[in-house]
């Protein structure tokens, strides 16, 4: 009944429930919890009834790590993400497969105000996935939310810390993803233009031309990024992979601004 309660966000027959002698911290079929269904609905009054009655804060989806917090954030509950952080909610909780934090999934999700929150409660903002090491800049990045970015670099996040697998800065997801106001962003604010992935060397103008974001190139080449930087493997230029991926405004962008028409490939 507690469980039917919060997921029809009934906080009145909630309280009736909680009045009778129950630990409101037992699990459901599906591993998770009162306090966790509450969260996942935004249903801010039941939260409450629950951490008065003593739900654990941080027990959530006990099968994959989900906390309530982390589920208020995804969804963008900000009043249930305030009160848990109020209520002492580890903020930077992450998920047992990947390591995801409230904040992560927040800056993911382009909750901007959850971020707020979360950030000037404390939550680590360089605190990346542990399976990849994806900072909550760089998924903000990649998925172009330009504010969520905006802040997270006015509120201190390092701007080049990078993946751990290929070394891939915000940037660079940026450039490759075609948001051209959020490298532009970037970029203004001291990002490295030319630094490239660890694992090839490919760089954000490297990975704009090849996916043909002409913009983004442009506003680049503009700003002073090496035309003619290639990947430390095999010698790719952005001209060369321009042109080999069929992009002709790029390559006729890149020919036009000085670029080398005739460096190619060098593992050949």
């Amino acid at each position: 009944e507690i469980m039917v309660a919060c997921r029809q966000n009934n906080n009145t027959l909630l309280e009736q429930h909680l009045n009778q002698p129950r630990s409101p911290n037992f699990e459901a079929a599906d591993s998770s919890t009162p306090l966790f269904v509450a969260a996942l609905n935004g249903s801010l009054k039941c939260v409450l009834l629950l951490l008065e009655a003593g739900a654990e804060k941080e027990k959530g989806r006990t099968d994959i790590g989900a906390t309530p917090l982390f589920i208020a954030a995804e969804m963008g509950h900000l009043e249930v993400v305030r009160l848990l952080v109020e209520s002492g909610a580890n903020k930077d909780q992450g998920m047992l497969d990947d390591g995801a934090t409230p904040l992560f999934i927040a800056a993911g999700k382009g909750h901007l105000e959850v971020v707020q929150i979360l950030v000037e409660s404390g939550a680590n903002k360089d605190q990346g996935r542990t399976n990849d090491g994806t900072t909550p800049l760089f998924i903000a990045a990649e998925e172009g939310h330009l504010e969520v970015v905006r802040f997270l670099v006015e509120a201190g996040a390092i701007k080049d810390q990078g993946m751990l697998d290929d070394g891939a800065t915000p940037l660079h997801i940026a450039a490759e993803e075609g948001h051209l106001e959020v490298v532009r962003f970037l970029v203004e604010s001291g990002a490295n233009k030319d630094k490239g992935a660890t694992d090839d060397g490919a760089t954000p103008l490297f990975m704009a031309a090849q996916n043909g974001h002409l913009e983004v190139v442009r506003f680049l080449v503009g700003s002073g990024a090496n035309k003619d930087q290639g990947t430390t493997d095999d010698g790719l230029t952005p001209l060369f992979v321009a042109a080999h991926s069929g992009h002709l405004e790029v390559v006729r962008f890149l020919v036009e601004s000085g670029a080398n028409k005739n460096l190619g490939k060098t593992d050949t």
